[in-house]
């Protein structure tokens, strides 16, 4: 994390849904996340709603949008994970490092 703490931007960017994090695996019905908090300066807890059975477990975030929902603050995949970086543009706004769009196994 460039500049701690982490935190769930809900004003900047709307909530698609668990700050952006999706869980998935091939059981047909994977468990569903239940929370979403910040565990930490630096870290994310997510909580499901029982114990993954299924394989080809994924972690997703900021993966899934609407069918032809254009990209942006409040539509399309998005989510609401970004540091606290202070620093601002030459145009006064402030310059957060927003956390990256990733699927990763688990």
């Amino acid at each position: 994390v460039p500049e701690p703490p982490l935190v769930f931007d809900t004003t900047l960017v709307s909530d698609p849904g668990h700050y952006g994090f999706e869980y998935t695996d091939d059981s047909g019905a994977p468990p569903t996340i239940q929370q979403v908090t910040l565990d930490g300066p630096t870290g994310v807890k997510i909580k499901l709603s029982a114990a993954p059975v299924g394989q080809n477990r994924k972690l997703r975030y900021a993966f899934t949008g609407a069918v032809n929902a254009k990209a942006g603050a409040t539509t399309g995949p998005r989510g609401n994970l970004r540091d606290s970086d202070a620093t601002a543009s030459l145009h006064a706004y402030k310059l957060y490092n927003w956390a990256v769009h990733f699927e990763t196994k688990l």
